[in-house]
């Protein structure tokens, strides 16, 4: 009675082997020069030449987390791949283009990961594309990074192109077989599982905003975007802080610096959709107070 008991247990310890097993065997597969390749082929040439991405031996398997996840105090990947298959059927893609999706998306965070100055005893700041994100040394506190919602939006863009150009420059996939993935991730369909849907419709909304206010064309400012991106300079490049200061008004991006809940994303991206300029023209103070009832329903599972 008492091996029979053990059984379901080395039952569950040996199929975790197994999933370890594929885990390495993806990982010995994926091409890392192929990638740094494509990602620097995203930027601009003066802007590629210092990428670095996390090596093989740096990724592992992590079966009780999220998705994946870049760590950058360790310069980790940390990525699920029990996680990734039940979302992936749960969306209704094919869960090995969403296995290249979701590492390159967590590889875009690494090659983003640009050297931070304003250290202090008490805390360490890294960048990592547009957002910082501050760790209490000696402490597993962290303190969430500004930019947070937009820097994921800008990612999962990047995510999408990337992994196109990775698994039908490889060989792995048609280009039929990633329209396919690529139109179900796109569809309106307001399922929770698809990764950063609103935070990549904020995007869209904010391009869309700045190219039909400028002379400038979507993809040049979708190129300026990728640029402040990899570069860690953020909407400090020269470029995209010229842009933003002209078309949005104050207190627009202060806000977009302090969204993280769901709510406060989608109210963005309806006042950058919308003609009725009143919504962009609230006062900082009003923009904060909304922000702040927005994450506390969130957080209470009141909206979302």
């Amino acid at each position: 009675m008492r091996f029979e008991s053990l059984n379901p247990f080395r039952a569950e310890q040996e199929n975790k082997e197994q999933r370890k097993a594929e885990f390495a065997e993806f990982i010995k597969a994926f091409d890392f020069d192929k990638l740094k390749e494509l990602i620097r082929g995203q930027v601009r040439p003066d802007h590629g030449d210092e990428i670095s991405i996390c090596p093989a031996e740096k990724i592992v398997p992590d079966f009780s987390g999220s998705s994946g996840e870049y760590k950058p105090e360790t310069k980790i990947i940390k990525f699920n791949p029990d996680r990734i298959r039940d979302r992936a059927d749960m969306i209704g893609v094919n869960p090995d283009i969403m296995f290249n999706h979701v590492l390159i998306h967590e590889e875009l965070h690494a090659a983003s990961d640009t050297p931070c100055d304003d250290n202090s005893v008490m805390v360490r700041e890294f960048n990592v594309g547009f957002s910082r994100v501050t760790r209490i040394k000696k402490s597993p506190i962290t303190i969430t990074g500004i930019y947070k919602a937009w820097n994921e939006g800008v990612t999962e863009s990047m995510a999408r192109e990337v992994t196109h150009d990775y698994v039908t420059g490889t060989g792995l996939f048609s280009e039929e077989n990633f329209d396919q993935y690529k139109k179900t991730l796109e569809e309106p369909s307001g399922n929770p599982e698809i990764p950063y849907a609103p935070e990549v419709e904020l995007v869209d909304a904010l391009i869309d905003r700045l190219a039909d206010a400028s002379d400038k064309d979507r993809r040049e400012i979708w190129q300026m975007v990728k640029d402040a991106f990899i570069s860690g300079e953020g909407f400090n490049s020269q470029d995209l802080n010229q842009l933003t200061r002209e078309v949005l008004p104050d207190g627009f991006l202060a806000d977009l610096a302090g969204a993280s809940a769901k709510l406060t994303v989608r109210r963005l991206t309806a006042e950058l959709k919308s003609n009725n300029k009143l919504g962009l023209l609230s006062s900082p103070v009003i923009r904060h107070i909304k922000r702040m009832v927005e994450g506390y329903l969130e957080s209470m599972g009141k909206l979302g």
